[in-house]
């Protein structure tokens, strides 16, 4: 598993330069307080470039093209390598930690 990269602006042409990548993502929301790391509403998996593409488009997921709209959001990425199974295992892991810190609030099943 390699280091997460840096927290990059979550925009479009910020996306673009991704290479194929496959693992986890993390979406999240500038805090006012800078010395505080960006708050993660969103945890994802898969091929991380065409996963964030996605979340850009409008009619994407409603709970995150929100945050998207009204906040400075940022992503950053962990490569893994194993396949699906492995970035699945260890999205759910991330996904729990988050929860149990009060965040993720898009990965919800009634956030549409």
């Amino acid at each position: 598993m390699s280091e997460w990269s840096q927290w990059t602006e979550y925009k479009g042409e910020k996306v673009s330069y991704l290479g194929e990548l496959y693992g986890v993502y993390l979406l999240a929301v500038k805090q006012n307080d800078p010395a505080k790391a960006p708050r993660v509403f969103y945890v994802g998996s898969g091929e991380i470039k065409g996963r964030l593409q996605d979340h850009l488009l409008p009619d994407e997921k409603k709970c995150i093209a929100d945050k998207v709209k009204k906040f400075y959001c940022y992503f950053a990425y962990r490569e893994i390598s194993g396949g699906k199974e492995e970035w699945k295992k260890e999205e759910q892991r991330l996904i729990n930690y988050h929860k149990g810190q009060g965040n993720a609030e898009c990965n919800e099943k009634d956030a549409i």
